[in-house]
């Protein structure tokens, strides 16, 4: 909730940066540890909307629509869904081999400058803290069903928020 207040109060979406930065604090976790879990949860987002879309494709459009417009949204869609798919499948490679992973984080440290190594090594085994929930199929199921159903909430809420004011708008053209 701080993440959007700030966002809402604050120009920029200043309240992206915060919300981390709070809940590292609030949680006693590391601040590379909880930007996993960020990345982590706007990959489950694009997954989130690239099914909308494929919803939008099945229930909304018809051929009546403009193909060219339908084209466009169908090469987005596969394009960052298949984006989304491929770097969830690398969190996943890198969380499930997490030796593997660190050894490679600690043999890439020496291609950095001397003092630096120390720190980046640090860092990049705070981030694989963070990524480690992608291992554990269970949670990355539940956030992803739940991006979803927020996703399609909002959708409504604009949905019931426009007929309310006499805007006639379809749930597919809310959910846009």
């Amino acid at each position: 909730m701080i993440g959007f207040a700030a966002s809402a109060l604050l120009s920029g979406r200043v309240g992206e940066a915060i919300r981390p930065c709070v809940l590292a604090k609030r949680e006693h976790l590391s601040g590379a540890a909880v930007f996993g879990i960020v990345v982590l949860e706007r990959l489950l987002d694009l997954l989130a909307i690239v099914l909308k879309v494929a919803g939008f494709m099945v229930v909304v459009a018809s051929p009546t629509n403009d193909p060219q417009f339908l084209a466009t949204l169908r090469t987005a869609a596969m394009t960052g869904g298949t984006a989304a798919v491929v770097i969830l499948a690398m969190m996943v490679w890198l969380a499930r081999s997490l030796e593997r992973t660190k050894q490679a984080v600690r043999w890439g440290a020496y291609v950095v400058p001397g003092r630096a190594t120390r720190a980046v090594t640090a860092v990049a085994q705070r981030l694989l803290q963070g990524l480690a929930v992608v291992g554990r199929p269970a949670p990355l199921i539940a956030g992803l069903v739940l991006s979803v159903a927020l996703s399609l909430s909002i959708a409504y809420s604009i949905l019931m928020t426009s007929l309310a004011f006499g805007i006639e708008v379809s749930f597919g053209e809310a959910s846009f």
